[in-house]
């Protein structure tokens, strides 16, 4: 489902909106806010393992040697994983031999030459000092052994195992459930047509059917695309071809039971499928400036009305399956670069220009913010650079801080407040490479757009950027804390990936020394995102609690009660998708 949206606070009138200069475009799932001083637009989009013990008395011994390895984190099984500075210059000096700029056209020379940043990591210099603060401990995983008692080696274990391999399963079940209730649901119609019903001895007809059908009526992602009623009326259909006298009968009754109880659409959320706004394309027609674009971008607007995929029915399967299925053919040719920031680390900047041609002075340059386990090999990055140099444009994405291999010499690490890095890459192309009439423009996915959203509604006319789009980024981050699904499936996948990629491995010894031990072994049990937010984010970086951290991040500013979002001094177009299964659309 697809249109455009611009979300305001449920008490917010109309007119509000109306009079905003934000415009908000968006596809059937999201909410933004506008203020009257903003240029902002919106669009919306609708078994790890298994052992065997042979001898039960080896039981404890051997829980404790695969907690430890979960606390002091199998490194040699990631390949991506640095563990100290020394290995890092290792591998980048390697790296660095086979980016050969000779190859560059002479336009893309002299960007790089205006942009004057070092391609060597500046730690990796023997003629530079290092700024290692002596407090700091290198990279890698704790060194310290962390003393705790079986039961809570069982536990830690539990938690980090468990949760992520049941969302995999469930997310899977989910997909799967829009096809196996509707069948599942005539087979059985079908075979009570019969005398000698195969379902006596196909229970499992039975139960999959009811689980899909109860999904289908309770779950959000398909009660936004059919209504309650579609899944309600094969569950009554399921039921009435499941007869009494049955042997199997009692068996299904409880299935419908453990159904109600662990029904996806939590009680704390009851309203995440009441979508109070329609999908459209939403902003202030008095702003002259935005008026002025979205006059030019109504001419080519494509209509999504009609969904591409229609065989993908929920933000599940429009999520997940494209990722699985989807190969970026070609990938772009990326020269990294290293900005030296405020407090002394370097980020890299990783360049693609067009293939032909060389750099152009009057296209758009584009600088790219990744999401949370992201960096520029990532597949929507890829694909995003790919087409934008195809059309003559020089893409730059910045790598945050810390992440996709890139090491960090001091404690602060990245995470989604930390606007100055962004601020940054945007003026050093601003100051170095910008042409008078070029124009720069800024993308974010995910919680790089959040990244996104924050820094142009909060340094108002010191933005660096001409113009900026946010895909799936949340304006106000607090409402993630009352998306339970998001929780329990998307998260809980997301945040076992940042355990074993930089949370453990790379950092675990700066966290385990900032946290203390019963905190780190809390981190370890994090079930998803928002759990470690709370030790990562709050704990981590002296912030008072969940509520002030994800106000710091959020683009909506809360005064006498009310909320509105930042100054826009910029025209920011915003792409939310209403049924987005990993960041509310209220958010």
């Amino acid at each position: 489902m697809c249109g455009f949206f611009l979300d305001l606070p449920r008490a917010a009138p109309l007119t509000r909106m109306i009079g905003s200069p934000v415009a908000h475009s968006m596809i059937p799932r999201r909410q933004t806010r506008s203020p009257i001083d903003a240029i902002t637009f919106s669009f919306f989009f609708d078994i790890r393992g298994s052992y065997f013990f042979p001898l039960f008395h080896s039981l404890p011994a051997f829980i404790r040697k695969q907690t430890n390895n979960i606390y002091l984190v199998k490194i040699e099984k990631e390949a991506y994983c640095i563990r100290n500075m020394e290995e890092f210059c290792n591998q980048h000096l390697k790296e660095l031999a086979l980016d050969d700029w000779s190859t560059l056209l002479p336009s893309s020379l002299l960007f790089l030459k205006k942009l004057d940043l070092p391609a060597l990591h500046p730690y990796c210099n023997a003629s530079s000092q290092s700024i290692l603060l002596p407090s700091a401990p290198d990279m890698g995983p704790p060194t310290e052994p962390i003393n705790i008692n079986l039961y809570e080696h069982l536990i830690t274990g539990w938690y980090y195992y468990v949760p992520p391999t049941i969302a995999l399963f469930e997310v899977w079940f989910f997909f799967l459930a829009g096809y196996l209730a509707p069948a599942g649901a005539l087979t059985l119609l079908w075979l009570s047509t019969r005398q000698n019903s195969l379902l006596d001895f196909h229970p499992c007809i039975g139960a999959t059917t009811l689980i899909s059908s109860w999904i289908l009526m309770t779950d959000d992602q398909y009660v936004m695309e059919f209504g309650r009623p579609y899944g309600m009326i094969l569950l009554l259909v399921t039921l009435f071809t499941l007869r009494p006298n049955q042997r199997h009968y009692p068996l299904l009754l409880v299935v419908c039971v453990l159904c109600a109880s662990m029904s996806p659409w939590s009680p704390e959320d009851p309203d995440n499928m009441s979508v109070t706004v329609k999908p459209g394309l939403y902003y202030n027609a008095d702003n002259s400036v935005v008026n002025g674009i979205i006059d030019i971008w109504k001419k080519n607007l494509p209509d999504y009305a009609q969904v591409a995929t229609p065989w993908q029915w929920t933000g599940d399967a429009r999520t997940g399956m494209p990722y699985t299925l989807n190969h970026v053919d070609r990938v772009p040719i990326f020269h990294r670069v290293w900005l030296p920031t405020v407090d002394n680390e370097f980020v890299a900047l990783d360049v693609a220009f067009p293939s032909d041609g060389g750099h152009n002075w009057q296209n758009p340059l584009y600088l790219v913010f990744h999401g949370l386990n992201g960096g520029s090999k990532e597949g929507y990055v890829i694909d995003f650079c790919r087409e934008r140099t195809k059309e003559g444009s020089t893409c730059v994405v910045m790598i945050a801080r810390g992440l996709s291999n890139t090491p960090l010499q001091g404690w602060t690490f990245f995470h989604g407040v930390r606007t100055d890095d962004a601020h940054s890459a945007a003026s050093i192309l601003r100051d170095r490479v910008k042409q008078p009439d070029q124009v720069i423009a800024g993308v974010g996915y995910s919680l790089g757009a959040i990244v996104l959203n924050h820094y142009v509604s909060s340094y108002g006319d010191q933005v660096a950027l001409d113009i900026s789009v946010s895909i799936s980024g949340a304006l106000d981050c607090n409402y993630q804390q009352l998306y339970i699904r998001s929780q329990r499936i998307w998260q809980s996948m997301i945040v076992a990936h940042m355990k074993d990629q930089y949370l453990f491995t790379k950092w675990g010894d700066r966290i385990y020394r900032q946290l203390g031990q019963r905190s780190y072994q809390q981190l370890m049990r994090a079930k998803h995102i928002v759990d470690a937010d709370a030790y990562t984010g709050v704990l981590y970086n002296g912030y008072e609690d969940l509520q002030d951290f994800y106000s710091q991040m959020s683009s909506v500013l809360v005064a006498n009660g009310t909320k509105q979002s930042g100054y826009f001094s910029i025209p920011h177009l915003i792409l939310q998708s209403f049924d987005d299964p990993i960041s509310s659309w209220r958010t």
